[in-house]
């Protein structure tokens, strides 16, 4: 899935592989925590899942639990590479990007949610993670990394709204964070 969105990333945004990862001027400090903890609970996770199944904590789980898994992790990929490919502006961490002329993007996977890649690591990593591990610890960590990204979720989006030009605008058209219909 890495590779898949490398690639697509070099063929349709080549730019945000130079600067995602660097520390920018104008981070938000807030975000930098919250990308920390998000980061620790991906790790945690997949030592859970390790320890679980050295230890045999969590009863077996049908082969197709692991097989949904494997697919949301894919799909939640896939959303994510999407969006990364029609935003230019798309970072590690949240800042207004003045020096590269950030504007709202409202193509691609915007015009249903305001925050798809947050819903593709949702997906990928807090249902599809734990899917695929078949770990009950993997998924009792999953919960906080999902609440986590709720938090991110709502900062960035008030951060945006209020700093970054007609991003007010366009929550009134696409009206849903991040599940269509429902947040």
């Amino acid at each position: 899935a890495w590779v898949m969105m490398t690639v697509v990333l070099i063929r349709h945004n080549p730019e945000l592989l130079n600067v995602r990862g660097r520390r920018q001027p104008h981070d938000k400090p807030w975000d930098f925590v919250i990308v920390s903890i998000y980061g620790i609970t991906w790790i945690l996770m997949l030592v859970a899942g390790a320890l679980d199944v050295r230890y045999g904590w969590t009863a077996p789980i049908a082969p197709a639990w692991h097989v949904l898994g494997n697919g949301l992790i894919f799909a939640g990929f896939g959303l994510m590479t999407w969006a990364m490919a029609v935003n230019r502006s798309f970072e590690v961490i949240v800042r207004i990007q003045t020096e590269r002329n950030h504007t709202v993007v409202k193509r691609g996977p915007y015009r249903y949610v305001r925050h798809p890649g947050y819903t593709g690591v949702i997906l990928a990593f807090y249902f599809g993670m734990p899917l695929a591990l078949g770990s009950l610890p993997a998924a009792f960590i999953a919960v906080v990394g999902l609440a986590t990204m709720i938090v991110r979720t709502l900062l960035e989006d008030r951060t945006l709204q209020m700093e970054l030009p007609g991003h007010e605008a366009f929550t009134h058209e696409t009206r849903y964070r991040l599940i269509p219909g429902v947040w």
